[in-house]
């Protein structure tokens, strides 16, 4: 084969793999705006302000943050936020040679109506839980099977104490969406977050979820 043809067929194959991934950008934009339209929500494509808006995971991990895709609107009487966190984190293969990869979050946050004390609460892995029945974890809410389950860190143990009331605690332990929906109060917004891109067909029930909790907690909905 010629070596003129790998000249002309090489730019050709780039051109068409640039086409193709603006084009399917432009597509994935026009679905999340008609999404946007349904829901009475505002959507833009990115918002340098909220890549670094939040603390604690996953928005302290990696390098070269962005928030894109994101919606602004009402649900259920409430200012809610949805976008789609990433950032890049440097890691080593198995050969040990280091490379980089960027790490994807779908992240939803309510507004509270005042600035809260600090929790976060989450179900354990397997290594909380052995550090937990080993006595090396904090303390928890003293309900055992709930402490099992869950880890809460807060800034003000007797604030969370009242806003996981005994009935707080047995709703979350029934409701299956508490086990993969983390829960963060900070300052004045309640936020949860999965692993992935954004994916319109998950957010809405964990919006919900959100809505479900704040209804069952007067004293962090207030």
């Amino acid at each position: 084969m010629p070596d003129w043809f790998w000249f002309v067929v090489s730019p050709l194959v780039l051109i068409g793999y640039l086409y193709y991934t603006w084009k399917q950008k432009r597509q994935t934009k026009d679905t999340y705006r008609t999404a946007a339209n349904r829901l009475g929500w505002k959507y833009t494509e990115s918002d340098e302000g909220l890549a670094n808006y939040h603390s604690g995971p996953p928005f302290e991990w990696g390098r070269w943050k962005k928030a894109e895709h994101v919606f602004r609107g009402k649900y259920r009487g409430r200012s809610v936020i949805v976008f789609e966190f990433s950032s890049r984190l440097e890691e080593f293969d198995k050969a040990g040679d280091e490379r980089s990869k960027r790490d994807h979050y779908q992240i939803v946050s309510i507004k509270l109506n005042s600035p809260k004390s600090s929790f976060d609460v989450e179900t354990r892995g397997f290594a909380s839980k052995v550090a937990r029945h080993s006595g090396l974890a904090n303390a928890g809410t003293g309900d055992t099977a709930f402490d099992n389950r869950f880890t809460v860190e807060s800034e003000d143990n007797e604030y969370v104490s009242s806003v996981l009331t005994e009935e707080v605690r047995q709703w979350l332990l029934r409701d299956k969406r508490a086990d993969d929906n983390p829960i963060r109060v900070l300052g004045d917004e309640i936020v949860t977050w999965r692993f992935g891109m954004l994916d319109l067909q998950d957010v809405e029930d964990r919006v919900e979820f959100l809505c479900d909790l704040l209804e069952r907690t007067p004293r962090l909905a207030t």
